[in-house]
Protein backbone atom coordinates (compact mmCIF):
# COMPACT_ATOMS: atom_id res chain seq x y z
CA UNK A 1 0.00 0.00 0.00
CA UNK A 2 1.26 3.67 -0.67
CA UNK A 3 2.10 5.61 1.84
CA UNK A 4 2.08 9.36 -0.28
CA UNK A 5 -0.46 10.53 -3.03
CA UNK A 6 0.06 9.71 -6.40
CA UNK A 7 0.13 13.42 -7.94
CA UNK A 8 1.64 15.46 -5.07
CA UNK A 9 3.02 13.03 -3.09
CA UNK A 10 1.48 13.91 0.59
CA UNK A 11 1.81 11.29 2.96
CA UNK A 12 -1.00 9.34 4.16
CA UNK A 13 -1.67 8.29 7.81
CA UNK A 14 -1.21 4.95 8.24
CA UNK A 15 -3.18 2.41 10.74
CA UNK A 16 -2.46 2.82 13.80
CA UNK A 17 0.10 5.27 13.48
CA UNK A 18 1.60 7.26 16.46
CA UNK A 19 1.87 11.28 16.34
CA UNK A 20 -0.49 11.35 13.36
CA UNK A 21 -0.28 14.94 13.97
CA UNK A 22 2.99 14.65 12.22
CA UNK A 23 2.35 13.53 9.12
CA UNK A 24 -1.03 15.56 8.79
CA UNK A 25 0.92 18.87 9.05
CA UNK A 26 3.52 17.60 6.80
CA UNK A 27 0.77 17.04 4.19
CA UNK A 28 -0.85 20.51 4.87
CA UNK A 29 2.52 22.81 4.56
CA UNK A 30 2.67 20.58 1.06
CA UNK A 31 -0.34 21.90 -0.11
CA UNK A 32 0.17 25.12 1.22
CA UNK A 33 3.47 25.31 -0.77
CA UNK A 34 1.94 24.19 -4.09
CA UNK A 35 -2.10 25.45 -3.70
CA UNK A 36 -2.89 28.61 -5.60
CA UNK A 37 1.00 29.13 -6.95
CA UNK A 38 1.99 32.60 -7.15
CA UNK A 39 5.86 32.95 -6.50
CA UNK A 40 7.53 36.23 -5.12
CA UNK A 41 9.89 36.24 -8.24
CA UNK A 42 11.66 33.45 -10.98
CA UNK A 43 14.79 35.27 -11.57
CA UNK A 44 16.31 35.51 -7.67
CA UNK A 45 19.64 33.55 -7.89
CA UNK A 46 20.80 33.63 -4.24
CA UNK A 47 18.06 32.85 -1.13
CA UNK A 48 17.44 35.88 0.60
CA UNK A 49 18.90 36.69 3.99
CA UNK A 50 15.43 36.86 5.69
CA UNK A 51 13.01 34.84 4.18
CA UNK A 52 9.31 35.04 5.78
CA UNK A 53 7.40 31.69 6.27
CA UNK A 54 5.14 30.82 3.26
CA UNK A 55 7.52 33.18 0.66
CA UNK A 56 7.62 30.81 -2.70
CA UNK A 57 10.20 31.38 -5.57
CA UNK A 58 11.02 29.19 -9.13
CA UNK A 59 14.64 28.25 -9.18
CA UNK A 60 16.38 30.10 -12.06
CA UNK A 61 19.41 28.47 -14.10
CA UNK A 62 22.87 28.58 -12.22
CA UNK A 63 20.78 29.14 -8.36
CA UNK A 64 23.56 29.11 -5.48
CA UNK A 65 23.28 28.39 -1.79
CA UNK A 66 20.70 26.47 -0.92
CA UNK A 67 18.99 26.78 -4.74
CA UNK A 68 21.99 25.27 -5.67
CA UNK A 69 21.22 22.16 -8.19
CA UNK A 70 17.79 22.74 -8.48
CA UNK A 71 16.96 23.91 -11.60
CA UNK A 72 13.16 25.47 -12.48
CA UNK A 73 11.70 23.25 -8.98
CA UNK A 74 9.65 25.23 -6.47
CA UNK A 75 11.38 27.01 -3.61
CA UNK A 76 9.24 27.12 0.09
CA UNK A 77 10.37 28.52 2.84
CA UNK A 78 8.52 26.68 6.18
CA UNK A 79 9.70 25.71 9.58
CA UNK A 80 13.22 28.04 9.27
CA UNK A 81 14.31 26.26 5.80
CA UNK A 82 13.83 25.59 2.40
CA UNK A 83 11.49 22.42 0.70
CA UNK A 84 12.22 22.07 -2.52
CA UNK A 85 9.64 20.68 -4.40
CA UNK A 86 9.57 19.69 -7.89
CA UNK A 87 7.12 20.10 -10.44
CA UNK A 88 4.74 18.19 -12.48
CA UNK A 89 3.75 18.83 -16.43
CA UNK A 90 1.13 21.32 -16.33
CA UNK A 91 1.24 23.51 -13.09
CA UNK A 92 0.40 26.92 -13.66
CA UNK A 93 2.29 29.66 -11.36
CA UNK A 94 1.94 33.86 -11.51
CA UNK A 95 5.28 35.65 -11.33
CA UNK A 96 4.36 38.68 -8.90
CA UNK A 97 7.49 40.47 -9.88
CA UNK A 98 7.76 39.59 -13.70
CA UNK A 99 3.42 40.11 -14.03
CA UNK A 100 3.35 37.28 -16.16
CA UNK A 101 1.49 33.38 -16.24
CA UNK A 102 4.09 30.72 -16.00
CA UNK A 103 3.38 27.30 -17.32
CA UNK A 104 5.50 24.33 -16.39
CA UNK A 105 6.13 22.40 -19.72
CA UNK A 106 8.32 20.06 -20.98
CA UNK A 107 10.88 20.30 -18.16
CA UNK A 108 10.93 23.86 -18.06
CA UNK A 109 8.94 27.13 -16.98
CA UNK A 110 7.40 29.49 -20.11
CA UNK A 111 5.06 32.11 -20.08
CA UNK A 112 1.28 31.95 -21.21
CA UNK A 113 1.35 34.53 -24.65
CA UNK A 114 -1.32 35.45 -26.84
CA UNK A 115 0.16 32.49 -29.18
CA UNK A 116 -1.05 30.18 -26.87
CA UNK A 117 -4.36 31.69 -26.18
CA UNK A 118 -5.61 32.76 -29.94
CA UNK A 119 -6.92 29.59 -31.26
CA UNK A 120 -9.28 29.03 -28.13
CA UNK A 121 -12.78 27.16 -28.77
CA UNK A 122 -15.05 29.26 -27.73
CA UNK A 123 -14.73 32.93 -25.27
CA UNK A 124 -17.63 34.31 -23.07
CA UNK A 125 -17.00 37.69 -20.92
CA UNK A 126 -18.88 37.93 -17.93
CA UNK A 127 -21.36 35.26 -19.65
CA UNK A 128 -21.83 32.20 -21.43
CA UNK A 129 -20.19 31.33 -24.88
CA UNK A 130 -21.60 28.40 -26.59
CA UNK A 131 -20.72 26.76 -30.50
CA UNK A 132 -22.86 29.16 -31.98
CA UNK A 133 -21.70 32.39 -30.35
CA UNK A 134 -18.34 31.56 -30.08
CA UNK A 135 -17.46 35.24 -28.76
CA UNK A 136 -20.20 36.51 -25.87
CA UNK A 137 -19.70 39.68 -24.18
CA UNK A 138 -21.92 41.15 -21.45
CA UNK A 139 -21.49 44.39 -20.58
CA UNK A 140 -22.80 48.03 -20.56
CA UNK A 141 -20.84 48.86 -23.85
CA UNK A 142 -18.28 47.81 -25.93
CA UNK A 143 -15.32 50.02 -27.36
CA UNK A 144 -13.58 49.00 -30.57
CA UNK A 145 -11.13 51.51 -31.09
CA UNK A 146 -7.60 52.51 -33.47
CA UNK A 147 -4.26 50.87 -32.40
CA UNK A 148 -1.67 53.81 -31.93
CA UNK A 149 -2.51 55.65 -34.97
CA UNK A 150 -5.19 55.76 -38.13
CA UNK A 151 -8.70 54.48 -38.42
CA UNK A 152 -10.47 51.08 -37.09
CA UNK A 153 -12.82 48.29 -39.67
CA UNK A 154 -15.01 46.17 -38.26
CA UNK A 155 -15.04 43.37 -40.73
CA UNK A 156 -17.79 40.97 -41.76
CA UNK A 157 -17.42 38.55 -43.72
CA UNK A 158 -19.67 35.67 -45.28
CA UNK A 159 -18.72 33.01 -47.75
CA UNK A 160 -21.29 33.26 -50.28
CA UNK A 161 -23.36 35.47 -52.14
CA UNK A 162 -26.74 34.44 -50.91
CA UNK A 163 -25.32 33.88 -47.20
CA UNK A 164 -26.04 36.71 -44.61
CA UNK A 165 -23.57 39.16 -43.11
CA UNK A 166 -25.36 41.70 -41.02
CA UNK A 167 -25.97 43.09 -37.93
CA UNK A 168 -29.03 42.32 -35.92
CA UNK A 169 -30.44 44.49 -33.37
CA UNK A 170 -32.88 42.57 -30.68
CA UNK A 171 -35.43 42.91 -27.93
CA UNK A 172 -35.25 40.54 -25.64
CA UNK A 173 -33.38 38.17 -27.76
CA UNK A 174 -35.98 38.92 -30.90
CA UNK A 175 -35.22 40.32 -33.86
CA UNK A 176 -36.40 43.95 -34.53
CA UNK A 177 -33.81 45.58 -36.89
CA UNK A 178 -30.79 43.94 -39.26
CA UNK A 179 -28.91 45.81 -41.40
CA UNK A 180 -25.90 44.52 -43.89
CA UNK A 181 -25.79 41.73 -46.57
CA UNK A 182 -29.10 39.50 -45.80
CA UNK A 183 -28.80 36.65 -48.26
CA UNK A 184 -27.58 39.08 -51.41
CA UNK A 185 -24.82 41.53 -52.02
CA UNK A 186 -26.94 44.29 -52.06
CA UNK A 187 -27.53 46.22 -49.10
CA UNK A 188 -30.46 45.95 -46.92
CA UNK A 189 -32.19 47.38 -43.94
CA UNK A 190 -35.54 44.99 -42.88
CA UNK A 191 -37.46 45.83 -39.39
CA UNK A 192 -39.80 43.65 -37.95
CA UNK A 193 -42.60 43.82 -35.09
CA UNK A 194 -42.21 39.82 -34.21
CA UNK A 195 -38.72 38.70 -34.79
CA UNK A 196 -40.37 36.36 -37.86
CA UNK A 197 -41.54 38.86 -39.85
CA UNK A 198 -39.18 41.43 -41.55
CA UNK A 199 -40.21 44.29 -43.67
CA UNK A 200 -37.57 45.35 -45.93
CA UNK A 201 -37.08 49.01 -45.54
CA UNK A 202 -34.18 50.13 -47.93
CA UNK A 203 -31.60 48.71 -50.44
CA UNK A 204 -29.13 49.78 -52.13
CA UNK A 205 -27.84 48.20 -55.27
CA UNK A 206 -24.71 46.57 -55.19
CA UNK A 207 -24.09 47.76 -58.87
CA UNK A 208 -25.11 50.94 -59.47
CA UNK A 209 -25.33 52.25 -55.80
CA UNK A 210 -29.22 53.39 -56.54
CA UNK A 211 -31.35 53.48 -53.20
CA UNK A 212 -35.08 52.41 -53.10
CA UNK A 213 -37.68 52.11 -50.43
CA UNK A 214 -39.77 49.50 -51.31
CA UNK A 215 -42.25 49.91 -48.50
CA UNK A 216 -42.54 53.94 -48.99
CA UNK A 217 -45.02 55.63 -50.23
CA UNK A 218 -45.27 59.46 -50.01
CA UNK A 219 -48.67 60.85 -48.85
CA UNK A 220 -50.47 63.09 -50.52
CA UNK A 221 -49.84 65.69 -47.87
CA UNK A 222 -45.96 65.06 -48.45
CA UNK A 223 -45.81 66.26 -52.28
CA UNK A 224 -44.91 69.79 -52.14
CA UNK A 225 -43.89 69.86 -48.28
CA UNK A 226 -41.11 67.85 -47.59
CA UNK A 227 -37.86 68.96 -48.77
CA UNK A 228 -36.90 65.91 -50.17
CA UNK A 229 -34.59 67.17 -52.44
CA UNK A 230 -32.24 69.22 -51.03
CA UNK A 231 -30.49 71.04 -53.75
CA UNK A 232 -31.96 73.05 -57.18
CA UNK A 233 -32.25 70.58 -59.92
CA UNK A 234 -30.00 72.75 -62.69
CA UNK A 235 -29.55 72.53 -66.48
CA UNK A 236 -27.76 74.64 -69.11
CA UNK A 237 -30.27 77.75 -69.02
CA UNK A 238 -31.10 78.89 -65.62
CA UNK A 239 -31.87 76.87 -62.23
CA UNK A 240 -35.10 75.76 -62.13
CA UNK A 241 -36.94 72.24 -63.21
CA UNK A 242 -38.10 73.81 -66.76
CA UNK A 243 -35.85 75.43 -68.83
CA UNK A 244 -36.51 79.41 -68.79
CA UNK A 245 -39.30 78.62 -65.91
CA UNK A 246 -38.21 81.87 -64.24
CA UNK A 247 -37.80 83.62 -66.57
CA UNK A 248 -34.12 84.22 -66.29
CA UNK A 249 -33.86 84.25 -70.59
CA UNK A 250 -35.90 87.48 -70.92
CA UNK A 251 -37.86 85.88 -73.64
CA UNK A 252 -40.68 83.04 -73.64
CA UNK A 253 -38.01 80.65 -75.24
CA UNK A 254 -39.30 76.77 -74.66
CA UNK A 255 -42.70 78.37 -73.67
CA UNK A 256 -45.74 77.35 -75.76
CA UNK A 257 -46.29 79.95 -78.23
CA UNK A 258 -49.56 80.84 -76.91
CA UNK A 259 -47.96 83.19 -74.25
CA UNK A 260 -45.88 85.86 -74.23
CA UNK A 261 -43.23 86.97 -71.98
CA UNK A 262 -44.53 89.58 -69.64
CA UNK A 263 -41.37 91.25 -67.87
CA UNK A 264 -43.47 93.88 -65.60
CA UNK A 265 -46.41 91.68 -64.20
CA UNK A 266 -44.30 88.92 -61.73
CA UNK A 267 -44.64 88.39 -58.16
CA UNK A 268 -41.40 89.06 -57.38
CA UNK A 269 -39.61 87.30 -60.37
CA UNK A 270 -37.81 88.15 -63.41
CA UNK A 271 -40.90 87.94 -65.67
CA UNK A 272 -43.88 85.81 -66.07
CA UNK A 273 -45.40 84.26 -69.49
CA UNK A 274 -49.12 86.01 -70.32
CA UNK A 275 -51.91 84.80 -71.84
CA UNK A 276 -55.00 86.87 -73.12
CA UNK A 277 -58.41 84.90 -73.58
CA UNK A 278 -59.75 81.66 -73.25
CA UNK A 279 -57.57 78.28 -74.38
CA UNK A 280 -59.27 74.97 -74.15
CA UNK A 281 -55.95 72.57 -75.25
CA UNK A 282 -52.96 72.22 -72.59
CA UNK A 283 -50.06 74.24 -73.27
CA UNK A 284 -46.86 72.03 -72.93
CA UNK A 285 -43.10 73.12 -73.11
CA UNK A 286 -41.49 72.33 -75.91
CA UNK A 287 -38.32 70.21 -74.46
CA UNK A 288 -38.00 67.32 -72.58
CA UNK A 289 -36.12 67.44 -68.94
CA UNK A 290 -34.57 64.22 -67.72
CA UNK A 291 -35.46 63.29 -64.13
CA UNK A 292 -34.31 60.44 -61.67
CA UNK A 293 -36.57 58.15 -61.12
CA UNK A 294 -35.03 57.05 -57.70
CA UNK A 295 -35.67 60.93 -56.56
CA UNK A 296 -39.12 63.31 -55.96
CA UNK A 297 -39.29 66.50 -57.02
CA UNK A 298 -41.25 68.97 -56.48
CA UNK A 299 -42.87 70.96 -58.44
CA UNK A 300 -44.51 75.07 -57.87
CA UNK A 301 -45.55 77.82 -60.20
CA UNK A 302 -47.57 81.18 -59.69
CA UNK A 303 -50.80 81.17 -61.44
CA UNK A 304 -53.41 84.39 -61.40
CA UNK A 305 -55.97 85.61 -63.84
CA UNK A 306 -57.56 89.43 -63.93
CA UNK A 307 -60.31 90.24 -62.60
CA UNK A 308 -63.69 89.19 -63.07
CA UNK A 309 -62.43 85.90 -65.03
CA UNK A 310 -63.43 82.74 -64.21
CA UNK A 311 -61.32 79.79 -65.93
CA UNK A 312 -60.01 76.88 -64.61
CA UNK A 313 -56.71 76.88 -64.31
CA UNK A 314 -54.63 74.06 -63.49
CA UNK A 315 -50.89 73.08 -63.26
CA UNK A 316 -48.97 69.45 -63.85
CA UNK A 317 -46.52 67.91 -65.64
CA UNK A 318 -46.52 65.06 -68.38
CA UNK A 319 -44.54 61.76 -68.18
CA UNK A 320 -42.52 60.46 -71.05
CA UNK A 321 -40.33 57.20 -71.74
CA UNK A 322 -37.01 56.90 -72.74
CA UNK A 323 -38.42 56.54 -76.46
CA UNK A 324 -40.30 59.86 -75.82
CA UNK A 325 -43.58 57.90 -75.80
CA UNK A 326 -46.10 59.88 -73.37
CA UNK A 327 -47.10 57.50 -70.11
CA UNK A 328 -50.60 57.94 -69.77
CA UNK A 329 -52.80 56.21 -67.46
CA UNK A 330 -53.69 53.64 -70.47
CA UNK A 331 -50.20 52.10 -69.87
CA UNK A 332 -49.38 52.99 -66.15
CA UNK A 333 -52.04 53.79 -63.37
CA UNK A 334 -51.70 52.33 -59.69
CA UNK A 335 -55.23 51.47 -58.33
CA UNK A 336 -57.05 49.67 -55.53
CA UNK A 337 -60.16 47.98 -55.34
CA UNK A 338 -61.66 45.16 -53.74
CA UNK A 339 -58.40 43.75 -52.21
CA UNK A 340 -56.60 44.20 -55.35
CA UNK A 341 -54.00 46.86 -55.61
CA UNK A 342 -52.25 46.89 -58.56
CA UNK A 343 -49.22 48.28 -57.33
CA UNK A 344 -46.05 45.86 -58.96
CA UNK A 345 -42.28 45.16 -58.41
CA UNK A 346 -39.61 43.47 -60.65
CA UNK A 347 -39.69 39.99 -59.79
CA UNK A 348 -36.27 39.84 -61.74
CA UNK A 349 -33.62 42.45 -62.74
CA UNK A 350 -33.88 43.73 -66.37
CA UNK A 351 -30.46 43.93 -68.93
CA UNK A 352 -29.68 45.73 -71.73
CA UNK A 353 -31.52 43.50 -74.29
CA UNK A 354 -34.35 42.02 -72.73
CA UNK A 355 -37.49 41.78 -74.27
CA UNK A 356 -39.65 41.00 -71.51
CA UNK A 357 -40.37 42.75 -68.30
CA UNK A 358 -41.16 40.44 -65.64
CA UNK A 359 -43.43 41.66 -62.61
CA UNK A 360 -44.77 40.48 -59.08
CA UNK A 361 -48.70 41.26 -59.69
CA UNK A 362 -50.09 42.84 -62.80
CA UNK A 363 -53.56 42.69 -61.40
CA UNK A 364 -55.42 45.54 -62.98
CA UNK A 365 -52.66 46.19 -65.67
CA UNK A 366 -53.86 47.27 -69.22
CA UNK A 367 -52.20 45.14 -71.69
CA UNK A 368 -54.75 45.21 -74.15
CA UNK A 369 -53.89 48.20 -76.26
CA UNK A 370 -51.18 47.86 -78.26
CA UNK A 371 -48.52 50.58 -79.50
CA UNK A 372 -46.13 51.84 -81.92
CA UNK A 373 -42.71 52.57 -81.33
CA UNK A 374 -41.48 55.36 -82.73
CA UNK A 375 -37.50 56.86 -83.60
CA UNK A 376 -36.93 60.31 -81.84
CA UNK A 377 -34.26 62.47 -83.41
CA UNK A 378 -31.51 64.29 -81.29
CA UNK A 379 -32.61 67.19 -79.92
Amino acid sequence: MSTVSPNLSLPYIQQNQAQKHVTHNEGMRLLDGVVQLSVLSRAQTAPPANPVAGDRYILPSGATGAWAGFDDSLAHWEENAWRIIPPNEGWVAWDQNGLALLVFSQGQWTEATAADVERLDKLGLNTSADLTNRLAVSSDATLLTHDTTGGHQLKINKDQPGDTGSLLFQTGWSGRAEMGLAGSDNFEIKVSPDGSNFHQALTVDRATGAVTLPNTTLSQAEFGTSPIVTVDYTNSKTGNLVSNGNGALGNSYNMPSALSYDASDTPGLPGSFLFTGYHGLDLTTSEFIAVDAQKTYRLESYIKQATGDRHAQVMGIMAFDADFQQITSTYHMRYASDGVDSLTTLSAPLAPGDTTVSVTNASGWNDADSYTLRTQSAQ
